[in-house]
């Protein structure tokens, strides 16, 4: 489906920006800085489907020269914290062609210039895979207005405040409006929505798709930026990055748990005025279908989504403190459950292989009885134990399972790095054998620069082989085949304990599991010190046999 996505940010001299250097990255050209005297060359860059210049009519020729309007624009500034350039970074759907993707950022293009009077630099660029969706274009804009005398006023409208406000949701929805209309001209179904998630989600709900609505009850995630792509690109964890893998469990695991209630309480669709007196509170219907609706319309009204929060409906309060804090520990300790067992889910149904698959053959009823286990065991401490060793144990079994893939990746990417920094050293020494127009000082500082970074890419590059030898090979496989056999144990005792008496409300007592040398070792320690309760942050043996109090 079509992506909305549209980003704006600016280009300052406080900075330490370059809008020549901005310019010639973006549309893959060699670029002369006359102020610094540093050449911008990026025409060996790839992706770049096609790059185009605009300005209003009646605009100088120049203003349609990318190697003079960046020059001027720059000159035009004598701030030193002005503002360079502002840039337009907007999504393409995949779904159109080349050619079509150009006469969008065109129509896009030259509706920003006649509101705003500026000259434009739009580059579009390609994913950087084959099979990649990400394609975008790089709005890039001068900060003047610019008529037949050259530069004039700053478009301060864009700088900030609540006219800023407005004047980027207006491009907001002129950009989804353009791509909408492109869209339907292809004749495709797709379409993009400018407006909040949230907003999106309550409109849903009052046209009664309570599916889409569901699916919309999600918090967004964090642009990762340059840094943490880059970090990404290398193997490595960006602090961003981890916390939007954080939200994306979250979202799935709020998403399918309502869409589980959806699944057993009510079709996908209900009709409007049911859906819009339960919203406003008119009118009581079915107390499965109400609390489902109400779930949504209360977080959509607030405006602000719980992320990873429960769908059941909150249990009213008895009045006795101490009751209602223990209710209120089971359901916390019942939503962290259903939440590892989600991801457990997801970890065996993304892209496992045969051999873990295997592991767990037999017990998969741990991942597809969900529901069941808590409503019989989730107010054991020891099932929530028992929950956390397992998602652990399959977590672990799938990072060791992938640790070997991704570092043959880690090592082709440190390769192609190498091969650059080779070919910039290889090239400056051939275009300048001498300092020329440089100083020596200045020649060789730019020279032990290159051969720095080529000396930093060899040592990452023999890093990364390293990781990949025979011997590496062989630590992979064995770290892999103990977590394999650790999930089939762990997998093997879950089942024995709670799977046996599943459906049972009163299970019968089944034949005592051996307890395993750590657990004999712990419930030892345990009985000689009298700490025979649980207490927080310590590991307790878990039960031998299903336990249900009376």
């Amino acid at each position: 489906m079509a992506i909305y996505h549209i980003r704006i940010k600016v280009f300052k001299r406080s900075a330490g920006h370059s809008v020549i250097a901005a310019a010639a990255y973006r549309a893959g050209l060699c670029l002369l800085d006359r102020v610094t005297g540093i050449r911008h060359d990026y025409t060996r860059r790839k992706h770049v489907v096609a790059s185009l210049n605009l300005a209003p009519q009646g605009a100088p020729e120049w203003a349609m020269d990318p190697t003079r309007v960046w020059q001027e624009a720059n000159s035009a500034e004598r701030r030193v914290d002005a503002c360079l350039a502002r840039e337009f970074e907007i999504s393409l759907p995949h779904e159109l062609t080349d050619a079509q993707r150009l006469k969008l950022v065109e129509s896009i293009a030259n509706a920003l210039i006649e509101k705003y009077g500026f000259a434009i630099q739009a580059s579009i660029h390609a994913p950087d895979k084959p099979a990649g969706l990400n394609h975008h274009v790089h709005i890039l804009a001068t900060t003047r207005r610019i008529d037949e005398f050259g530069f004039g006023k700053k478009t301060r409208e864009l700088d900030g405040g609540k006219e800023g406000g407005r004047q980027v949701y207006w491009v907001r929805a002129m950009v989804a409006g353009k791509i909408n209309e492109h869209l339907k001209a292809a004749g495709l179904s797709e379409r993009v929505d400018h407006r909040k998630l949230s907003a999106q989600a309550m409109d849903a709900l009052q046209r009664g798709d309570l599916v889409e609505a569901a699916k919309l009850s999600r918090q967004p995630t964090q642009h990762l930026g340059r840094a943490a792509t880059a970090l990404h690109k290398r193997g490595e964890l960006s602090k961003r990055q981890r916390i939007n893998d954080g939200i994306a469990e979250a979202n799935r695991a709020r998403i399918q748990a309502l869409m589980g209630r959806l699944g057993d309480s009510l079709p996908a669709r209900a009709p409007a005025s049911q859906v819009q007196a339960v919203v406003t509170g008119t009118q009581v219907i079915d107390p499965s279908v109400a609390v489902t609706q109400a779930v949504l319309a209360a977080s959509l009204k607030a405006g602000k989504l719980t992320v990873g929060a429960s769908t059941r409906p909150a249990a009213s309060k008895t009045g006795n403190k101490k009751q209602d804090a223990l209710a209120a520990e089971r359901r916390e300790r019942e939503d962290e459950i259903e939440r590892l067992l989600l991801e457990a889910q997801r970890i065996w149904q993304e892209g496992l292989n045969e051999s873990l698959r295997t592991a767990l053959a037999g017990n998969m009823a741990i991942l597809f009885e969900i529901k069941p286990l808590i409503r019989q065991y989730g107010h054991l401490y020891t099932f929530a134990s028992d929950v956390k060793q397992f998602h652990q144990a399959i977590t672990q079994a799938e990072r060791d399972r992938s640790r070997f893939r991704r570092r043959m990746e880690a090592w082709g990417r440190a390769r192609v790095k190498l091969s650059h920094a080779k070919a910039d050293l290889d090239d400056f020494d051939a275009k300048n054998p001498r300092p020329g127009l440089w100083s020596r000082r200045e020649w060789a500082e730019r020279r032990r620069a290159r051969a720095t970074r080529l000396a930093h890419r060899q040592r990452d590059c023999d890093r990364a082989f390293k990781a990949t030898d025979p011997d590496a090979q062989t630590r992979y496989k064995r770290q892999s085949d103990e977590s394999l056999a650790t999930l089939r144990n762990v997998g093997k005792r879950f089942a024995e304990r709670y799977l046996s008496g599943l459906g049972n409300p009163e299970p019968a007592q089944s034949a005592p599991v051996e307890p395993s040398a750590e657990e004999e070792t712990q419930l030892q320690v345990s009985k000689r010190r009298g700490r025979g309760s649980r207490r927080p942050g310590v590991s307790q043996p878990l039960p031998r046999g299903p336990q249900v109090p009376k």
